[in-house]
């Protein structure tokens, strides 16, 4: 009976896991622009770390003169949490995000509209900040509301 329930709570905790996305097949450099090609149904996963407080962007660009593929990108941080949902396009860049330093992230891209065999280039830009946040709302006195 016990081996049972053992058993029903194993497969119950393994259904709620969410989906991995930290095997990275490759990593990004901040700064930089690195061109991938998606294979038919490809998915792949870029890691990158923030290494001080600042901020970044990723930048993705088609670079098919003519295209119309698009390809689709979500962010996540390293305790596998999306971030930023997916978006797609054929030249596009996701919102900025205000990150601490020592930080690692994993850009999930997907082919998308027709992006089989498109070649993308994909950058993220990233600047040190003394003041991560946006804004200076630490106390109830200047809090935006």
């Amino acid at each position: 009976m016990w081996c049972g329930a053992l058993l029903i709570c194993c497969v119950l905790t393994f259904l709620g896991m969410p989906k991995e996305v930290r095997a990275a097949d490759g990593t990004l450099n901040l700064n930089e622009t690195k061109n991938i090609t998606i294979e038919e149904f490809g998915k792949r996963v870029y890691a990158f770390r923030v290494p001080n407080t600042g901020n970044f962007t990723v930048t993705i660009k088609n670079t098919n003169p003519t295209g119309n593929e698009e390809l689709d990108a979500s962010l996540y941080d390293s305790n596998n949490n999306e971030i930023i949902p997916e978006v797609s396009g054929v030249t596009y860049s996701l919102p900025n995000y205000s990150s601490k330093g020592n930080r690692t992230y994993y850009l999930k891209v997907e082919d998308g509209y027709y992006a089989w065999r498109t070649s993308f280039d994909i950058k993220v830009s990233y600047k040190t900040t003394k003041n991560w946040e946006a804004e200076d709302n630490n106390t109830s006195k200047t809090a935006q509301y």
